[in-house]
């Protein structure tokens, strides 16, 4: 469940550096906002983007082989997703509570090339690094997003996640011929 896991790993991650009495919600700007109303302050994360990354020649399946060395799956090469995420604060005081949230979170971020082993869990679990990025020049401009959602433009930033996803193997199809008998039977014609 890619997409399941990594947003809880990033939540587990942000959470690390939340004090007790900020929160944070996952979800869809408006529905996130509505959810905050006047409570403590908090931090938003939204998943707006999942993107194949291009490999290049990514390779061919390998085989997996039984004890006897029979071909019993065929093991897909890994495919790597970029995963965005908009990251947003709020507070009560609307001043720099917002900007005291957001600052936290990107020292969080620079301080972390990958998310933390121990934030993992699912299919994140592979020995893989899944590789964290906050606030890089390439990200779109994020008030589109604001609008889109139907609020004023509030300061945010951008996080995405870089993540490897191993296939499941498939189950070999072909049945496997362990002998081959070619001697005939009576005379030839």
């Amino acid at each position: 469940m890619l997409l399941t896991d990594t947003t809880a790993a990033l939540r587990l991650l942000v959470r690390s550096v939340l004090d007790d009495d900020e929160r944070d919600l996952a979800g869809a700007p408006q529905s996130v906002m509505a959810a905050a109303g006047q409570g403590p302050a908090g931090v938003g994360l939204f998943l707006h983007r999942v993107e194949e990354q291009p490999r290049g020649v990514a390779g061919e399946p390998r085989s997996v082989r039984d004890t006897a060395g029979r071909v019993v799956a065929w093991q897909a090469p890994p495919r790597t997703f970029r995963l965005s995420y908009l990251v947003w604060a709020w507070s009560p005081d609307d001043g720099d509570g917002e900007y005291d949230l957001l600052s936290k979170l990107l020292d969080l971020f620079a301080a972390h090339e990958c998310l933390p082993q121990w934030a993992l869990s699912g299919c994140l679990e592979t020995g893989r690094p899944n590789r964290l990025a906050a606030a890089q020049a390439d990200a779109p401009h994020l008030g589109a997003l604001w609008s889109a959602a139907g609020l004023g433009p509030r300061t945010a930033f951008e996080v995405t996640v870089t993540v490897d996803l191993v296939p499941a193997p498939r189950p070999a199809t072909d049945r496997l011929v362990d002998v081959v008998d070619l001697r005939t039977s009576g005379r030839p014609r």
